[in-house]
């Protein structure tokens, strides 16, 4: 996938998860790096929780909907990062 598609999935993602989840700023948790759409848990926002209370790293509805619609799925990069692979 090019640079310039993902940049505009990157953007569309940002708008759907701050409609759904009150309002908050997506700009600096969503980003594209080498080729890859990612998605940060470093600012505290909903989405993705790798220490959840649920005993598991979680990854919302919302995120995986998204990525499944492309036909493609989320993984964990480290506690603190998830990646959107084919």
């Amino acid at each position: 996938m090019t640079e310039s598609k993902l940049e505009k999935l990157a953007e569309q993602l940002r708008k759907t998860m701050s409609k759904r989840y009150w309002g908050e700023d997506y700009s600096e948790a969503i980003y594209v790096r080498n080729g890859y759409l990612k998605f940060s848990t470093e600012y505290g926002l909903c989405g993705a929780d790798y220490y959840s209370m649920k005993g598991y790293a979680v990854i919302s509805e919302t995120l995986e909907n998204f990525a499944e619609k492309l036909g493609m799925h989320w993984e964990w990069e480290n506690p603190a990062i998830i990646t959107m692979y084919k």
